[in-house]
């Protein structure tokens, strides 16, 4: 019998490195951040914007710099909305100044700046991750380490879903923008256009999952016994100056942490 084996290649070494290893560093990023943020001072939390600019560097390092820049779009939208709010609704005890009816407050201000830089620093390593990582490389790494792969299924066949979903979306509604309706303009036209899609999605959708179903029982998928794997994940060879550079990262936070 043939088998046909498809190794996920990628020409940049920190992107290519495995799954698994990435995982870590996703890891140990978020918790290098909880411990800069454990800093109390009396002035903003630019620990988190020390912390961001490492993850910025890793980004550029992975080379994929303008995809990230790109995809955080929405990401630094919703910042900026929880700053305005949290610094012109939120009152504290320190008015620093004033901006029309609003009374700005000190405390107002470094909360806004702590939540919106946990929101940048979590999320953009998440996307990071992702960027860098198919899912099925980390769903695959797991399986390999143990994780059923009754799970890893449902793990995969939920991110798989949630993109044809997106594709069919878009696909519906381009068909029915040549079809003459508006879906452009203000966001009730947008609802509008949008709400009657809704339906020939989901029943698509459900539709998928019996042909999905089918697919399974003819791979013989509960069959107990091991499983033939079209995906190999092999290491690269920079994991360990990837996870050296991560715990180097982590003790120089640690010790900023200590002394101050």
């Amino acid at each position: 019998m043939w088998i046909e084996l498809v190794q996920i290649h990628k020409k940049n070494r920190i992107a290519g490195s495995h799954p698994l290893t990435k995982l870590w560093i996703v890891a140990i990023y978020i918790l290098a951040y909880l411990l800069l943020m454990t800093i109390h001072t009396n002035t903003l939390p630019l620990g988190g914007l020390v912390s961001y600019g490492f993850l910025l560097i890793l980004v550029f390092l992975s080379a994929i710099g303008p995809l990230f820049i790109k995809k955080s779009g929405p990401i630094y939208f919703l910042v900026l909305i929880i700053l305005l709010s949290q610094t012109l609704l939120i009152r504290g005890q320190t008015p620093i100044g004033h901006f029309f009816i609003f009374t700005i407050y000190f405390e107002s201000i470094r909360k806004g700046f702590t939540l919106s830089l946990s929101l940048l620093n979590i999320s953009g390593i998440l996307l990071w991750f992702f960027l860098t990582t198919q899912n099925e490389e980390w769903i695959y790494a797991l399986e390999e380490k143990g994780m059923n792969r009754k799970i890893s299924f449902v793990l995969l066949s939920t991110f798989q879903t949630i993109q044809q979903l997106r594709l069919r979306s878009t696909r519906i509604l381009e068909a029915q923008q040549a079809r003459g309706l508006e879906i452009h303009g203000s966001l009730i036209q947008r609802a509008k256009a949008f709400l009657p899609s809704l339906i020939p999605i989901i029943l698509s959708a459900l539709s998928d999952n019996g042909d999905r179903v089918l697919c399974l029982e003819v791979k013989g998928f509960h069959y107990q016994g091991p499983h033939t794997q079209i995906i190999v994940i092999r290491k690269n060879g920079y994991e360990k100056y990837l996870l050296l550079g991560g715990c180097l990262y982590l003790c120089l936070v640690c010790g900023v942490v200590i002394f101050l």
